[in-house]
């Protein structure tokens, strides 16, 4: 006897954990960092200064301080000026080549933060059309100060890739929504749960008895992110998770599990259920519990909320997909 149950993907809810720009898991948009403070990296692991005062060009050092911090002002459409934290003056691309600070943002001080294949940025002068160049390490100079300096590239080679290093802490992620419309289904495949216990008749009519199934199954579930900030390391932030059926899916709050982003996890959740059947005199019956295991995808987005070095809390978008 074969009894053949409805189709269930079980899932689980999730806590964001850390993820790094650089990691390239993630695309990302100049909105996303609209007003944050960011370092820039360079290849050769030095970070972005800005100048002083007009002519005076930008250069790398070694490790992080306040004077390599940046604000990210995003003038839309995918362009943004970069604001030095100690100066507040803005990164220009000079049409000699060079880089240095301006007071005011014109044209030359407006850029074009474009994702590479392995997730680092190019800065791209919106006015030029030329890189942000970081030029490897130099003799020192007659005072013995460190000489990294920047200038520009005609093309986006690994010199003119930078790593986004964010400064803010996203405290929380709420909002989650899933947009069941998008749902896709990649696969689906017969899997036997389980064997029913034989239930006998040992008596001369027929009669009525009621079957009980239960055993604990295991499901798998991912979570993916694919576009916004950065998740910062301490959220722990949980939400319900989709239950997709055949007849449709929901979010289901019962379910509430901790999660590695990008990682699978496995939930383990107890399948049971009670059916009567006429068992005929003198026999038994049994059954085997066949389900259809389905593969789905849910694109998903989420609020995460954003600590700022100067307290202030600002809110970003982040979506990716749950398998």
């Amino acid at each position: 006897m074969r009894i053949q149950t409805r189709a269930t993907v079980l899932s689980m809810a999730a806590a964001m954990l850390p993820m790094s720009v650089g990691e390239g898991r993630a695309q990302f948009s100049a909105a996303d960092f609209g007003g944050m403070e960011v370092r820039l990296k360079s290849a050769h692991g030095f970070h972005l200064v800005g100048s002083r005062r007009d002519g005076e060009k930008a250069h790398q050092q070694r490790h992080s301080s306040p004077w390599t911090l940046w604000t990210i002002i995003d003038h839309g459409n995918g362009v943004v000026a970069l604001s030095h934290r100690e100066t507040r003056r803005f990164l220009c691309a000079v049409d000699d080549g060079s880089i240095d600070s301006r007071a005011a943002a014109g044209p030359w001080e407006l850029w074009r933060i474009e994702k590479t294949h392995d997730g680092k940025v190019t800065l791209k002068s919106n006015a030029h059309n030329r890189y942000l160049r970081a030029l490897p390490e130099r003799p020192a100079d007659p005072n013995g100060m460190f000489n990294a300096p920047v200038g520009q590239g005609n093309g986006a080679g690994e010199w003119e890739q930078w790593e986004i290093v964010p400064t803010y802490t996203v405290v929380d992620v709420v909002n989650v929504k899933y947009d069941f419309d998008r749902l896709t289904r990649l696969a689906t495949n017969p899997t036997v749960v389980g064997e029913i216990e034989p239930a006998p008749n040992h008596t001369e009519v027929a009669q009525t008895i009621t079957l009980k199934f239960r055993k604990n199954v295991r499901v798998s579930s991912t979570f993916t992110q694919t576009s916004g900030v950065a998740v910062g390391v301490s959220v722990s932030a949980k939400f319900g998770v989709p239950e997709v059926m055949e007849a449709g899916a929901t979010v289901s709050s019962e379910f509430k599990h901790e999660w590695s982003r990008g990682q699978t996890q496995d939930l383990e959740r107890e399948v049971a259920f009670d059916f009567a059947v006429t068992v005929p005199p003198r026999s038994q019956v049994g059954g085997r519990v066949v389900a259809n295991e389905t593969m789905v995808e849910v694109p998903w987005r989420a609020t995460a909320r954003c600590r700022l070095q100067n307290g202030s809390v600002v809110d970003r978008e982040i979506a990716g997909t749950w398998r």
